[in-house]
């Protein structure tokens, strides 16, 4: 089975020495790397991301002469005034001791079975710039001087290292757009197109993986702090998304308990945006938290395991912890700034593993006697239509924690590309007209039409179109709303209240809709062979405004109820909020379902097998999960793969 095949999962952490983290390469130790990958070796780890930091492998500076603002550039040197020699390296600004050292450490990881993913302009670290001193100061995506040392390092470094069987992949770089900050779109795509094109015209045979963190899925001019860097473009230009998902930064998300389901969903979610709208495979790079802040060591080796099911199950193909050990020790900027803690590692810097190393080990042991080594993708029940200019990070993730506790799995579009075939679509939190423009407003009416199901949920400035004709009501009026209020919708028999306080309050008039509440916020419009239903708040983001709301609140049975018709061929529906399933059907006869328990504490939940379907087969990296009558025990933050039969 090859690495970042669809259905496999591959372990990994980012990787810098135990004994001097961004220092290695200055203080190398062949001995202390070598000691490292024995380390890593044992507890499963088969991808390493290597830093080659860009001061040290192109340690270029610029001799001035006078007369001239600033200085006449006059030439080139190493730093120290070191010539630069006449040979292909120094004419790339390259030192060959570092190289010689990289090829070292390339030596190495083949030796011990591990992979290499090697950003190449790693300016950018542990929020800290480095940069070669000719280039230190200037625009590094736009200005000329720095452009033409970054291309020929590129095309050198990968020149030389090609030909080595440990490297799988290259990288742009290490979280390049923050690096500095590209002042409009065309920047940021510029850059990316000539280092991504350096290395194809040097080496077409490997894949380029994007490297980069918290991508948008569109321009957004608004912002005061603009970030011109897109999924699309980047897919464009690389073969592998990269994903970023440190839960530590999210306020959406560590406004709850670790371990609980918005820690645990985000790293899926996200990653599973970026394969949707790029369209290319995309991998979770970088992973970990502040471990003193948040919760204590056992908890996050609990939650690490939790997410590689989840991952696993939503086919991201590989995990990089961040990083490999912890960074301690180190007292040097950036590790002595007043910044993040160093506890990063799944080592200690003395080698002791961590919870976090005991969740890799153990999930990279029971991958290896699963039943099915590539698992067969879910099959996706419904699409959620994402417009402009929302938070697109805050409202995947409540949608998708929503759709997942109804028992959907989704897959996520932009309102300006092809919407995707689905019998169910979500719009959520619609501002303004949702993004669509008229010939997609026609095209998603025309397949409401023939049969699916659309959901709308509105924001405060939503303003629908032909509003009585599609949706079956109009507003008449709206108010700022004052308190927490009670839905009681009453869901085809089933009742469910939801207490929410919306910041405004429709009220809306029926206009052949049926409603779904008393207040006649929730409606529901037949529409030729379909259905519309509209809630009149934008309950995503409310649901996300309360801590502890998707345990607590079932806003989820209203997404069941939307999804009723995609439901239809389900086979297992475990009964709890708390646990998340997704079907993988191999044939007609034989279907994986991969079964999780996003809660610390353990949970016994039924799973009422569909008539004509029995569970074979339970298999998990946690001893006491099993099963019981037509129901499982899973421990706190535990998983399991059943194997379901036709009976």
């Amino acid at each position: 089975m090859q690495m970042l095949e669809q259905g496999t999962m591959t372990l990994g952490v980012n990787y810098w020495a135990s004994h001097a983290a961004t220092r290695m390469w200055s203080q190398w130790d062949a001995a202390v790397v070598e000691q490292d990958f024995v380390a890593l070796e044992k507890i499963g780890c088969r991808l390493l991301r290597v830093f080659p930091l860009w001061p040290d492998f192109q340690p270029v500076m610029v001799l001035r002469s006078n007369c001239a603002k600033g200085g006449y550039p006059r030439g080139y040197a190493f730093t120290g005034e070191r010539p630069l020699p006449a040979t292909e390296a120094g004419r790339a600004g390259v030192d060959e001791t570092m190289m010689e050292r990289f090829e070292t450490l390339a030596d190495l990881a083949q030796k011990h079975g591990m992979k290499l993913i090697v950003p190449l302009i790693n300016g950018h670290m542990t929020f800290r710039i480095y940069c070669p001193p000719a280039v230190d100061g200037l625009d590094a995506f736009t200005d000329p001087e720095s452009l033409f040392w970054q291309n020929r390092f590129v095309r050198y470094f990968v020149g030389r290292m090609k030909h080595h069987p440990a490297i799988l992949a290259w990288e742009l770089g290490n979280e390049s757009n923050c690096l500095s900050v590209a002042d409009t779109r065309a920047a940021a795509w510029n850059w990316a197109a000539q280092i991504s094109a350096s290395i194809r015209q040097t080496d077409p045979s490997r894949p380029i993986f994007s490297g980069m963190h918290s991508l948008q899925l569109h321009d957004r001019q608004w912002e005061p702090r603009p970030n011109k860097w897109l999924i699309a473009d980047q897919a464009e230009l690389c073969d592998v998304l990269t994903t970023h998902p440190y839960q530590m930064w999210r306020s959406y998300v560590n406004c709850d308990p670790a371990n609980t389901l918005r820690w645990v969903m985000l790293a899926p979610t996200e990653n599973q945006l970026y394969h949707d709208i790029g369209g290319k495979p995309s991998i979770v790079e970088e992973i970990g938290t502040l471990r003193r802040t948040f919760s204590d060591f056992p908890a996050l080796g609990r939650q690490l395991r939790n997410i590689l099911w989840l991952l696993w199950a939503s086919d991201a193909r590989a995990l990089l912890w961040w990083c490999a050990f912890d960074q301690t020790g180190m007292e040097f900027p950036p590790y002595d700034w007043d910044e993040a803690g160093m506890e990063h590692g799944i080592l200690t810097g003395d080698l002791r593993l961590n919870p976090t190393g005991e969740a890799i080990a153990a999930f990279g042991e029971f991958l290896k006697r699963a039943p099915v080594q590539a698992l067969p993708p879910a099959a996706h029940t419904a699409v959620c239509i994402l417009g402009r200019d929302q938070e697109h990070y805050e409202l995947v993730n409540a949608v998708n924690i929503l759709a997942r506790q109804a028992g959907l799995t989704l897959k996520f579009a932009f309102c300006e590309d092809e919407i995707p075939e689905a019998p169910c679509y979500f719009l959520p939190c619609m501002k303004r007209k949702g993004g669509l423009n008229r010939a997609a407003f026609r095209e998603l009416a025309r397949r409401v039409e023939a049969g699916a199901t659309l959901c709308v949920t509105l924001d405060s400035d939503a303003c629908p179109v032909e509003m009585a004709e599609f949706f079956g009501a109009e507003i008449v009026s709206r108010r700022k709303g004052s308190s927490v209020r009670e839905y009681a919708l009453n869901l085809g028999g089933t009742r469910v209240k939801l207490p929410l306080a919306p910041a405004y309050e429709f009220k809306l008039a029926s206009r052949g809709a049926e409603p779904l509440d008393d207040s006649g916020t929730f409606l529901e419009f037949r529409r030729g062979g379909g259905r519309v239903i509209l809630a009149a708040l934008p309950l995503e983001k409310r649901m996300l405004e309360i801590p502890g709301s998707f345990q607590s609140i079932p806003a989820c049975e209203f997404y069941r109820y939307c999804g009723a018709g995609a439901l239809a061929g389900e086979r297992l529906h475990p009964e709890c909020r708390e646990v998340l399933l997704s079907e993988h059907p191999a044939s007609d006869s034989l279907c994986y379902a991969v079964v999780t328990n996003c809660s610390p504490d353990a949970r016994e939940v039924a799973l009422h097998p569909a008539a004509g379907w029995r569970i074979a087969d339970c298999c998990s990296d946690f001893p006491e999960t099993c099963l019981r009558d037509e129901g499982i025990f899973l421990p706190g933050n535990g998983g399991a793969l059943l194997t379901l039969e036709r009976v």
